[in-house]
């Protein structure tokens, strides 16, 4: 609950808290958490270290794929390409194709490149609840680092979301549009979290009408990595609304 509320401190604090119990069954996924902890906190090899170990232990193959996905990106951030690159197409050999993070690790990997150092730091940090070090990356970037259409749409839905996450509302609300609109028809789950998440600002702001008409939107896009999970939020949304 911590790793998905941007919480990453206090996630870390369990995690080593589980460290001083060695008795009872195994928790290997924990090791995949830890990873998840520190690539948001920027201690990359602890991270790479971590999915190792949840790749050599668990049993099953899901989350693997995101977790060699990972290790690769990791590298990548250290500066080290090589490594980066032998992880990536470890990655595309590795695992299956059913778990979210593994949906969304190979819509990336079948791009077959990297993506933008500078907003990869963004995501992580702000994932994390790391705030102040997310908005010291966002400074440095400049018009020449998003050379993509894909780097420009996703620059100002990182904006949106840290904005979002520090209570600048009016802010988060306009860069959630921008990426709407900048997405237009590209199979990218900006443009559908950004619906989703401006229905919950409009749900707080007691506007039914316009929360409705956003949930609707985030469940009309038909093609991106969290289809099932925006989906799945959209409605739920949109039950509340009808109660």
């Amino acid at each position: 609950m911590f790793v998905k509320n941007s919480q990453s401190e206090a996630a870390l604090k369990l995690v080593l808290m589980l460290d001083q119990h060695a008795d009872g069954l195994p928790m290997d996924y924990m090791e995949y958490q830890r990873g998840e902890i520190l690539i948001n906190k920027g201690e990359y090899y602890g991270a790479i270290v971590a999915y190792l170990k949840f790749i050599s232990n668990f049993r099953s193959p899901s989350l693997k794929k995101d977790a060699y996905y990972k290790i690769s990106l990791c590298y990548w951030l250290l500066n080290k390409p090589d490594l980066a690159r032998q992880n990536f197409e470890m990655a595309k050999k590795t695992g299956r194709e059913v778990a979210e993070p593994d949906k969304y690790a190979a819509r990336q990997l079948s791009e077959n490149q990297f993506p933008n150092i500078k907003i990869l730091r963004v995501r992580f940090f702000t994932d994390g609840g790391y705030y102040k070090e997310a908005r010291e990356v966002l400074q440095t970037i400049i018009p020449a680092d998003l050379i993509t259409l894909k780097d420009q749409t996703e620059y100002y839905y990182r904006k949106a979301r840290l904005a979002h996450k520090t209570g600048e509302l009016p802010v988060a609300k306009l860069f959630y549009q921008q990426s709407i609109d900048m997405t237009g028809e590209n199979p990218w789950y900006f443009a559908p979290n950004s619906a989703l998440q401006l229905g919950y600002i409009a749900q707080t702001q007691k506007d039914k009408v316009l929360a409705k008409k956003y949930f609707e939107k985030a469940l009309s896009y038909k093609r991106h990595e969290y289809k099932n999970s925006i989906d799945s939020k959209a409605k739920s949304a949109l039950e509340q609304l009808n109660n």
